[in-house]
């Protein structure tokens, strides 16, 4: 995470865990993908800087043991030349069957 000077363009995510495992999902760690690069995070604010254009953001909490992706959630944004497009990623209720929500909240 980094303070971003007016000119830079970037994608600003903050994760967060459903407030009712607040005991549990602190054991495990987000993984983001921004247009197929994929970084292993712990839950908080990231910045990731972007060239300007169109991003695919993924976030998932990885693989249940049924192998599918836990609290997965995407969403497509326009990032702007000298813009920040500020994105937040809340977990799923249930870790094992759950989906993820992501919403632009600027």
């Amino acid at each position: 995470m980094t303070g971003l000077a007016s000119e830079e363009t970037a994608i600003v995510l903050k994760t967060r865990w459903h407030p009712l495992w607040f005991t549990f999902f602190f054991l495990f760690r987000t993984l983001v993908t921004i247009d197929g690069m994929t970084s292993d995070l712990p839950w908080g604010k990231h910045t990731f800087q972007v060239e300007p254009g169109t991003h695919e953001v993924q976030v998932s909490l990885g693989d249940n043991p049924f192998g599918r992706p836990v609290g997965e959630a995407r969403i497509q944004t326009e990032v702007a030349q000298g813009r920040t497009v500020h994105l937040r990623y809340r977990s799923p209720f249930s870790y094992i069957f759950g989906e993820g929500h992501i919403e632009m909240i600027r």
